[in-house]
């Protein structure tokens, strides 16, 4: 079906995932600060390196300060990067168990990169509105947010 990408091998997104993945894309747009508006294959590639990552972390805890490498040379080092803003992601969330490992984010691709910005808006998002008009408002914001600009998904 025309407009729908893979959330699994094999499986399409269904029509409300895909439109929860659309708006977490959406929130993840108007809070990174790059001009270029980020497409789903395009997370994984961007957290690559966990420069980008651990920014995000940043933004979303102001009084957080991370010690990361801006200057990545080796995969060893990226892989560090990614680990200490996943280790930021677990302390929020209170969990790891749908959290992947700095290993898997790095070598798993886009599939990985859906999981880490779905642990991002739960953790940063959701989970602190609390409410379902909270969360609806939110959804709505997003949703709204970039078509007044001309920026669309």
């Amino acid at each position: 079906m025309p407009g729908r990408t893979d959330d699994r091998p094999g499986g399409p997104l269904s029509a409300a995932k895909l439109v929860r993945h659309e708006v977490r894309l959406r929130w993840f747009n108007t809070v990174d600060n790059s001009s270029q508006l980020v497409q789903t294959t395009d997370l994984a590639e961007l957290w690559r390196d966990g420069t980008q990552l651990c920014q995000l972390m940043e933004r979303q805890q102001p009084e957080l300060t991370l010690r990361y490498h801006k200057r990545v040379v080796s995969q060893k080092i990226a892989i560090a990067n990614i680990e200490l803003a996943l280790n930021v992601l677990r302390q929020k969330s209170g969990s790891t168990r749908f959290i992947p490992t700095a290993e898997d984010t790095y070598f798993g691709g886009e599939r990985a990169a859906i999981k880490v910005l779905q642990q991002i808006w739960l953790a940063f998002v959701a989970r602190p509105l609390r409410s379902k008009q909270a969360t609806t408002a939110v959804f709505h914001w997003a949703a709204s947010v970039t078509r007044p600009h001309g920026r669309q998904l």
